[in-house]
C-alpha cells in the first residue's frame, strides 16, 4: 500500500479550506475525501486538534446516506485565531 506524504500542517490547511466552504462545518468523511486519507486517520487527527483547542465539534448537520435518506452526523470547525 502506498503512503502519502501529508504533513499535519497540510491537514490543517485543508480543514481550514473546508471550513471556509461550509460554515456549519465538515464531516470526517468530507475531510477524508479532501485529504486522501482514511476516515480513521482523520478521526485521530481531529481528536488531536480538539484536544489542543484548535478545532471543535459544531453540532450535527444533515447529510444524505448512500441510499438517499437523510441522517445527522457530527460536523467540525477550526477555531479562527
Amino acid at each position: 500500500m502506498a503512503t502519502l506524504d501529508i504533513t499535519f500542517d497540510d491537514v490543517l490547511r485543508e480543514i481550514d479550506r473546508l471550513s471556509a466552504l461550509n460554515t456549519e462545518g465538515f464531516t470526517v468523511q468530507e475531510m477524508s475525501i479532501a485529504v486522501g486519507r482514511g476516515p480513521e486517520w482523520c478521526r485521530i487527527k481531529m481528536a488531536k486538534l480538539i484536544q489542543s483547542g484548535k478545532a471543535f465539534c459544531n453540532g450535527r448537520a444533515k447529510r444524505y446516506r448512500i441510499d438517499g435518506l437523510p441522517t445527522y452526523v457530527p460536523v467540525y470547525l477550526i477555531k479562527k485565531e
